[in-house]
């Protein structure tokens, strides 16, 4: 099997990009030949992972007892009272606690198999839950708000800064011009729309947070190229 594995993961097939070649598009439209990679999403876990690296607050203590993260409000309530030590809600996924009636609901919505039953392989939907949990849930918020603070340390006051250095925290690449344009149009216009007894201050945090949310709720956040 170990043989099989790195025959496979050594292969020019399995390590191509997923770059879109209009030529190969044109004659194998279905990708049978394999001529690009398939672009995949991250599991559930993987996701809730990335997004607290990215943000600042992922915990990276190893080993130890399950951890209970604190449920949203309103769901499966009563399934399991947090743990009181907050710094340990934020650590890995694979530490989160499970129970079989009541999954944790990030990881729910991706995906995450049914655990009463025997799961060889993991299904991949998308649906509209999958987004306005991303978009609406206190948790992706709370994330938000500390990628801000982190880009805001790294580039406290030029916006250009700002949006390259949030780029590449996310993304790992910079972002290009018409990115870039798009994002400080943004800044622009979204001021002042929540400058309603605020400092400049207040509201530029508020207005990078924004952006800082968008930026996680983009595909290129939990799909792989």
């Amino acid at each position: 099997m170990k043989h099989m594995h790195r025959l496979i993961m050594s292969s020019s097939t399995y390590r191509q990009s997923s770059n879109f070649r209009p030529a190969a598009a044109e004659k194998d439209p279905a990708n049978q030949l394999l001529w690009r990679y398939e672009r995949r999403r991250l599991e559930g876990e993987s996701i809730r992972d990335t997004g607290l690296s990215v943000s600042g607050l992922l915990n990276p203590e190893l080993f130890g007892p399950s951890v209970r993260p604190p449920l949203p409000k309103g769901v499966a309530e009563g399934a399991w009272k947090s743990s009181p030590d907050l710094a340990s809600h934020h650590r890995r996924s694979i530490y989160t606690f499970l129970r079989r009636n009541n999954l944790y609901p990030l990881l729910d919505v991706f995906d995450m198999p049914d655990t009463h039953l025997s799961c060889g392989r993991r299904g991949v939907t998308t649906t509209a839950p999958q987004a306005l949990t991303y978009l609406n849930s206190d948790q992706t918020i709370d994330w938000a708000r500390s990628f801000a603070s982190k880009v805001l340390a790294a580039a406290p006051s030029d916006w250009k800064a700002q949006v390259d250095e949030a780029y590449r925290m996310a993304y790992s690449r910079p972002p290009s011009p018409a990115e870039r344009d798009t994002a400080l149009t943004f800044f622009e216009q979204h001021q002042s729309t929540i400058a309603d007894k605020q400092s400049s201050a207040q509201v530029h945090a508020a207005v990078l947070a924004d952006f800082c949310h968008a930026l996680f709720d983009s595909s290129e956040f939990i799909y792989i190229n």
